[in-house]
């Protein structure tokens, strides 16, 4: 890339020249990486934009296997999970670091015997939460391998989201907006801790009232509701991938009363947390005999 040239540009226009994608490949194994291998505790999506690229990846049997990415391909990797590339012919690769509150791109060639770095850039994550709420959707997915021309359509678009606010970066945040992202990010973060208005006010030196007021302000919603929203969330993504009991299920999600957690659930899904796993899993085997 030529000093001073516009990697969103670059990006769009190898982009514009390609097919859309096809299907998306799902790595979610978090078992202990090679020493080689890319890890990290966010998601990533990695796409072939010119040439293929090998990887060595996690297979079911717990054993390394090799994958071939094509530019049909797109890569949706979880937190945790690894890949290690196996630079065995040319290509060009981007790569989208999905961070709580940024983006990061990186723009890679290799030719072959050398790499070269054409670009490497973040960007913050603010304004509507669009991307937020297209991650969602695409982790929804993640048990829902077969719907791959939805995935493919969600991953493509979550790039191009990333690239847009490339182009445009959101204006400078005021103080409240990045108060409240602060306050935000805490609470996503330990929300299985038993969080109070108080706690979270003297964990970020601020009053319980400046709190309450940054929320309303901010996101028209009050803290408390927040905080049961993504304990809810948490919840619903254990009920779909584990067995485990509601009690714990519950305890895991931040709720140290398991008949409060159950009203609470019911009233905001219409479903106790029992009737949720097996409606859910009722319709993956559904899916899988369709």
């Amino acid at each position: 890339m030529k000093e001073g040239k516009d990697s969103s540009a670059v990006i769009s226009s190898l982009q514009a020249k390609m097919a859309p994608p096809q299907r998306v490949r799902f790595l979610t194994d978090d078992r202990d990486a090679p020493d080689m291998a890319y890890c990290v505790n966010f998601p990533r999506l990695e796409r072939v934009l010119e040439g293929r690229l090998t990887h060595r990846i996690a297979g079911e049997d717990g054993e390394a296997s090799l994958f071939t990415q094509t530019p049909d391909i797109l890569l949706y990797i979880l937190p945790g999970a690894w890949n290690e590339p196996v630079w065995d012919a040319p290509v060009t690769t981007l790569s989208l670091l999905i961070g709580p509150q940024r983006f990061g791109f990186s723009l890679m060639h290799w030719d072959g015997t050398r790499f070269e770095c054409l670009d490497k850039r973040s960007v913050d994550r603010r304004g509507p939460r669009t991307g937020a709420f297209i991650l969602q959707a695409l982790n929804e997915l993640i048990d829902r391998q077969a719907d791959q021309q939805t995935a493919a359509l969600l991953a493509q678009a979550l790039l191009s989201h990333a690239v847009d606010l490339l182009k445009h970066p959101p204006l400078p945040a005021s103080r409240g907006a990045t108060l409240f992202q602060t306050i935000r990010t805490y609470v996503d973060q330990h929300f299985a801790e038993p969080l109070t208005r108080s706690s979270v006010s003297a964990a970020l030196r601020i009053s319980p009232d400046h709190l309450s007021h940054v929320f309303q302000k901010e996101a028209n919603t009050r803290f408390n509701d927040y905080l049961s929203h993504v304990r809810l969330e948490h919840a619903k993504d254990l009920l779909k991938r584990h067995d485990m009991k509601i009690k714990e299920v519950a305890r895991r999600s931040g709720f140290s009363d398991s008949d409060y957690f159950c009203r609470l659930f019911r009233q905001k899904t219409q479903r106790s947390p029992s009737e949720y796993r097996a409606q859910y899993r009722s319709r993956q085997a559904s899916a899988a005999c369709g």
